[in-house]
């Protein structure tokens, strides 16, 4: 259902030049769920939409975003922030980093109350709003995980604990719609400085900035688990306030059916996909399942209109917020007095957004309790980043660009496998009994000037391991591009060499050269028919593998059932993102889709190693 209103209501030629007009979080919202979208399905047009719409704002190089004001220090504008930077992962394209540091500098700038928090906007001084945490949040903790900023983490989580603190009702457990340092606002609390209301999105947005925050949010910081404790906290106060009858949440969460009030769709969404988010990473009790369950059903009952092929989302309220000329004053009666529209930029998003974390979440099970572990010790290849830290390159997780694995970690995930990374030799101490263990492109001599060589005593822990039910797959490369003999100590035990020598070899976009038909039954890619690999190496096997995949008699793929475990070899690192992102590849070719077909199978592997 996602990608209907992404079709017929936000990825329009009409809706493109709306969103071309002016910097603003409306804008971004939406950029930031086609984004989602396009993550999600692998699918070109996604992508160039959102690039399509945010080229239109750089200019000077990206020095200036169009319409774009620094001094306004209005938090609203940093939510864009995301597609800029995730932009600049992806491309390498200098403007896009010129831009998220325009934003990044507000940031550093940012007008703050004496405790600490964020002003919301200049012309809104000492004041805090929910609605904040979400417009510059998960934007700061991006730029502070791609950018090696670990200082910046500690004051990401103090922002939470401190309009947390401020803006909680301590009965309830529900947050009021903002905070004023000064207590000195009409609509604000002369004692405690909260505004006097429950407004449902505004709750929203603070529950999304939680679950995209603990996203990149490192494990280690001393404050991860405070933030764990305010989702779940969270979590447990909406839930108490979801209606009983349609599953849905009320604009003004704890009036209920009062006079006025009514069900409101972009609330009930963000609430949707953040406990749903919250479920999939494991950050809150299973109990809630039941709570996602009902509301994504009310959603699509009570929200959701289709007609003659067109979708609507309604009950959306258009804005709501305090103070300003006309005056807000954040009582009841004004909250219910704004206007309730039809697929508005926000409860369309937020639905998108939904649609997908329910989709991931159904998948998540599939993979439940399997790792799968990302070598970075045989492949340790290193490089300077535009920051000057020397970080890891080439085939690992966090990668966005054309040569990562970002998407394959994505859909990894997607089926609930846990996804790690390891810089160190493979032992009983840090490889899972019963997991799937990655290792592509081994590096030669040429790519890392002091190679990590497997040797005989880790191959032979490898087989050892791959016999008590591990799963051992190689994403090999072809001559010159990866090393072979000391990696096939490793394989020949299982009946495996992968030989030095380069086939599909041929020039960029020539793609008809790459194509490699998969059978129908295919037993590791059922649902592929064609996919393509460039610069591969040819496999020779022996008993017990086989091959499971041929192109002019040519081995391309193969694998080994040893003991309780199994091997799988193929001689390019194929699911690297430059071909399964949809970004490159021509769209007859099925990468993402042999991708997902692998992932799958392997978690098989996995539970059948276990029986």
């Amino acid at each position: 259902m996602s990608e209907k209103f992404a079709n017929n209501v936000v990825c329009t030629t009409a809706n493109q030049k709306a969103l071309n007009d002016k910097w603003t979080y409306e804008n971004a919202i939406q950029l930031k769920a086609i984004m989602a979208l396009w993550q999600y399905t692998g699918e070109r047009k996604y992508f160039q939409f959102v690039q399509n719409v945010a080229n239109n704002f750089l200019l000077d190089s990206g020095h200036t975003i169009k319409t774009y004001q620094i001094n306004d220090f209005n938090l609203d504008n940093l939510l864009g922030g995301n597609i800029f930077l995730s932009l600049y992962q992806i491309t390498g394209n200098q403007n896009y980093f010129n831009a998220v540091q325009c934003l990044y500098q507000q940031l550093k700038n940012q007008p703050r109350t004496l405790e600490g928090g964020f002003w919301h906007k200049a012309r809104y001084p000492q004041q805090m709003w929910l609605d904040g945490m979400y417009m510059a949040h998960p934007f700061y903790t991006h730029y502070a995980f791609a950018f090696h900023q670990t200082e910046n983490f500690n004051d990401i989580a103090r922002q939470f604990l401190l309009i947390t603190y401020k803006a909680r009702n301590k009965v309830n457990g529900l947050l009021y719609h903002a905070w004023d340092a000064d207590c000195k606002e009409k609509w604000s609390n002369p004692i405690t400085g909260t505004s006097p209301n429950f407004w449902g999105r505004t709750m929203g947005w603070y529950g999304m900035a939680l679950v995209d925050v603990l996203e990149n949010f490192p494990t280690t910081n001393v404050y991860y688990d405070s933030l764990k404790v305010l989702l779940n906290d969270f979590v447990k106060a909406v839930a108490a306030v979801q209606d009983v009858k349609t599953g849905t949440w009320w604009n003004v969460l704890n009036y209920g059916n009062h006079n006025g009030n009514y069900l409101e769709s972009s609330a009930s969404c963000m609430f949707t996909y953040t406990i749903l988010k919250a479920l999939r990473f494991k950050w809150i009790d299973e109990k809630y399942k039941t709570v996602i369950n009902k509301a994504y059903k009310g959603i699509t009952r009570h929200f959701v209109i289709e007609k003659n092929d067109s979708f609507f989302l309604t009950n959306t309220v258009k804005v709501s917020g305090l103070g300003g000329n006309p005056y807000r004053d954040g009582s009841y009666q004004y909250y219910c007095s704004e206007p309730v529209v039809t697929n508005d930029s926000k409860g369309i998003s937020a639905f998108i957004l939904m649609d997908i974390e329910m989709d991931l979440y159904k998948h998540s099970n599939k993979g439940k309790g399997v790792t799968v572990v990302l070598d970075d010790y045989f492949n340790a290849e290193k490089k300077v980043d535009i920051t000057g830290t020397l970080v890891p390159f080439h085939y690992k997780w966090n990668e966005m660009n054309n040569g990562g694995f970002s998407t394959l970690q994505f859909l990894f995930q997607k089926y609930g496998v846990t996804t790690k990374q390891l810089a160190e030799m493979p032992s009983k101490n840090n490889l899972p009994l019963n997991g799937i263990y990655l290792i592509v492109d081994a590096d030669d001599s040429s790519e890392n000037p002091n190679p990590n060589f497997m040797n005989i005593s880790t191959a032979n822990f490898l087989r050892d391991w791959v016999y008590k039910g591990g799963v051992l797959c190689v994403l090999h490369n072809d001559k010159g591009n990866s090393e072979f003999k000391h990696m096939n100590l490793l394989l020949s035990q299982f009946g495996i060499q992968v030989n030095e020598d380069s086939y599909q070899h041929f020039s960029a976009n020539q793609f008809i050269e790459g194509v490699i038909n998969v059978s129908k039954n295919n037993e590791v890619l059922p649902n592929a028919e064609l996919i393509y690999q460039k610069g591969i190496c040819s496999i020779s096997i022996k008993y017990p593998a086989k091959a499971i995949l041929k192109k002019n008699g040519v081995v391309v793929m193969a694998l080994t059932k040893y003991g309780r475990g199994t091997v799988f070899v193929t001689g390019d690192p194929w699911l690297y993102n430059e071909f399964i992102d949809g970004r490159k590849l021509p769209i007859q070719f099925n990468n993402y889709v042999a991708a997902e077909d692998w992932i799958q199978w392997l978690i098989q592997q996995v539970k059948n190693g276990k029986s």
